[in-house]
């Protein structure tokens, strides 16, 4: 943002994940996340973002609009069904083609790889952190037994320490 802009001119931006592994174990095609205040679940709040993960595995695509559909099948098979599809894949092949601009292009095999060197960073607890509350949050909301969910955190973390303090802060609230 530019001095002086205000927050709310912010451009809308779309940040899209493509994994060819399901990121959440749920077989569901897209996963769109939202940002909310800790705490004040109910409160979102506009970043001016969109983060979307498109699981390139998933198998059960009922129920998604016919867009989402195109925009998989384009992902999994470079095919070209719809004018926002033949967009994509115009403004890839613009990317991959331009020398100045190829260096910014990222194959899901180098974004995987970037991941992968982001996790080995000390920043990424705050992301574990997120994803153990979101386990404890769902095996709560769907009454799954604590030994499971233990075995899952532990696999997470292996501090018992940390574990306990996730467990005091989002399982037993």
């Amino acid at each position: 943002m530019a001095a002086g802009q205000s927050f709310n001119e912010r451009k809308q931006t779309l940040i899209a994940f493509l994994c060819d592994f399901d990121l959440y174990g749920r077989n569901r095609p897209v996963y769109k996340l939202k940002t909310t205040v800790e705490g004040q679940e109910d409160i979102l709040v506009d970043r001016g973002e969109t983060n979307v993960i498109f699981n390139l595995k998933a198998t059960d695509l009922a129920g998604l609009p016919v867009d989402y559909v195109a925009l998989l099948t384009y992902f999994n098979t470079g095919q070209v069904s719809d004018d926002f599809t033949a967009a994509v894949d115009q403004e890839f092949r613009r990317l991959k083609g331009n020398d100045t601009r190829r260096e910014y292009f990222m194959s899901i095999e180098s974004i995987i790889t970037l991941a992968e060197s982001y996790a080995r960073q000390e920043g990424y607890d705050e992301g574990r952190e997120e994803a153990a509350k979101l386990l404890i949050e769902d095996a709560v909301q769907n009454q799954r037994d604590l030994d499971s969910l233990l075995t899952s955190l532990k696999a997470i973390f292996k501090d018992q320490a940390h574990i306990d303090e996730l467990l005091t802060k989002y399982y037993y609230r």
